[in-house]
């Protein structure tokens, strides 16, 4: 173990302590534009690439980005005929998720899906309020399994929700907790 000298260990704290402010300036004045940030949406988008590919896993990008784009950032597709060439093509939205299925015929079939709720916590993408399982709304912070049921039952009783503030409806969340629930949930336009 190596010993520094008390002028040695000050010019390690001072270099360390710049490097962190120098850091932290980069990263608050690389902040979102308030429209990225009232949308909900990341700064990149985060796609899912499984099955028949050099290298699965779960790519950024940092704007729109077509099935092709993302599958070449995994490793491309090797031996095998693609059997839907016209989903290359396709623009995916954050939280998309690509299987690259081969069949017996070693034809490739590419299957366009959502990520798994637990995932899309974890990369700050917001869920279909209208679609999340109950079980899955467990997993978002300030949501347990009770009040879970009664947003499940108030969106049956409702037939869906059709704006997020609706959750304040709901025995359990006020103004304070529908903030904290917005980044988490989402209610898609159209």
């Amino acid at each position: 173990m190596r010993i520094y000298s008390s002028k040695q260990s000050w010019l390690l704290l001072s270099l360390a302590s710049s490097l962190f402010l120098v850091s932290l300036f980069i990263s608050l004045s690389e902040k979102p534009s308030s429209d990225d940030t009232h949308q909900g949406n990341p700064l990149n988008i985060a796609i899912e690439v499984v099955g028949e590919i050099p290298n699965p896993g779960i790519y950024s990008f940092p704007r729109e980005v077509t099935v092709e784009q993302a599958l070449l950032k995994a490793g491309g597709i090797r031996g095998g005929k693609i059997g839907n060439l016209q989903v290359l093509n396709s623009t995916l939205n954050t939280g998309s998720k690509i299987a690259v299925i081969r069949d017996q015929k070693q034809i490739l079939t590419i299957e366009l899906a959502r990520m798994e709720p637990d995932k899309c916590i974890v990369f700050s993408i917001p869920l279909n309020l209208n679609e999340v399982e109950e079980h899955h709304l467990t997993l978002i912070p300030g949501i347990g399994p009770r009040l879970a049921e009664r947003i499940v039952q108030y969106r049956s009783k409702k037939g869906g929700f059709r704006k997020i503030e609706e959750l304040k409806n709901i025995r359990g969340i006020g103004e304070k907790k529908l903030r904290n629930l917005e980044r988490y949930l989402t209610i898609p336009r159209g």
